[in-house]
């Protein structure tokens, strides 16, 4: 379908990282150093929303804030990129990958494996390595999943951890070189940490698929989840949500982070300087939240009076927005993927 100025579309990427330029409406402050929290690794969670200066807010996602299982179809915005990583990211604008846990990739000469090298300084939350094991364990488990069942079952014969920093995929015959393999390992399949989700396997599963059962992960629930199971791998982790599970909010894991002035130092907002000057624009938010709306123009409001930050979503003549807005509000600010141009996506 055309999209043209009868159909503006608006999209705000939520893979926060990998998503600028940002739209930037309200300077946001960071804080680096290491938590001192109840869990390792993982801030301290909080009773209220958190400051507005410090949170980038997102909306244009529907899902709710009480599910936080890695391959959910469901995922809230900010879980699925905040709290789990994947091997390689893909950088939609230039067209590239990105590394994360793992750095590079190579198929074999006739496509029969790809061979994958990780990331040395990659890291769990509460401070075990990232190693070859893990990812031929999440790949192994993502398998197990209804979602990916059927096409993993056609396409792999094998995942064997090579050493502690190589991991190799073994296809089976019909699928060398398959394209879909590498969309998987850029960005599709979260990497889990072995030592801990084989207990939550064992304790929560059905034949290690969650898809129909009917633990959550919830991070809210004690009940659900143990703080022993709480364990990441992402820069950000869910430290607030409201009683109607719409809102939910995710801090920053500063130095806790491995990532951490290691991954995505090229991006245009990325400053350490500036990220330690309290009320600078540079860096990267402390808080990243997202907010669920029910209807459209309660999240076009929101959207267009500076309360939300990204959105994903349709508005209807959005240039004129930007073409009426004062210098210095929030409605100048307004871009899209495309900036002023159209379509307006």
């Amino acid at each position: 379908m055309k999209i043209g100025k009868k159909i503006p579309f608006v999209i705000g990427l939520l893979l926060f990282l990998a998503m600028i330029p940002v739209i930037a409406m309200i300077p946001v402050t960071v804080a680096d150093a290491p938590s001192t929290s109840a869990i390792t690794g993982i801030p301290n969670q909080r009773t209220t929303d958190s400051p507005r200066h410090e949170t980038m807010w997102m909306a244009g996602s529907y899902n709710g804030a009480g599910n936080f299982i890695p391959w959910s179809t469901g995922l809230h915005p900010g879980t699925d990129a905040g709290m789990y990583e994947t091997l390689f990211g893909r950088n939609t604008l230039d067209e590239v990958d990105v590394p994360c846990i793992g750095t590079s990739y190579s198929w074999g000469v006739t496509g029969e494996n790809i061979t994958i090298e990780l990331n040395p300084n990659a890291e769990w939350s509460d401070g075990e390595p990232i190693d070859a094991s893990d990812v031929a364990y999440s790949f192994e488990l993502a398998g197990n999943q209804t979602r990916y069942k059927t096409d993993f079952a056609l396409r792999f014969e094998d995942f064997v951890a090579v050493d502690n920093d190589t991991v190799r995929f073994d296809m089976k015959p019909g699928f060398e070189f398959s394209r879909q393999v590498e969309v998987w390992i850029k960005g599709n399949i979260p990497i889990v940490p072995e030592h801990i989700w084989t207990q939550i396997v064992a304790a929560e599963s059905v034949d290690g698929d969650f898809s129909t059962a009917a633990f959550q992960y919830d991070w809210f629930d004690a009940a659900d989840t143990p703080d022993a199971w709480k364990v990441i791998s992402g820069p950000y982790a869910p430290v607030y949500r409201n009683a109607q599970e719409t809102t939910c909010i995710y801090q920053y894991r500063g130095e806790d982070w491995w990532g951490h002035d290691i991954l995505y130092t090229d991006l245009p907002n990325y400053s350490p300087a500036q990220r330690d000057n309290a009320g600078s624009v540079g860096g990267i938010p402390k808080y990243l939240a997202s907010n669920a709306f029910w209807d459209n123009p309660a999240q076009d409001i929101a959207f267009i009076s500076g309360t939300i930050d990204l959105f994903a979503g349709y508005y209807a003549n959005i240039w004129e927005v930007w073409e009426n807005a004062a210098a210095g509000s929030p409605q100048s600010y307004v871009t899209t993927w495309y900036g002023h141009d159209s379509p307006y996506m």
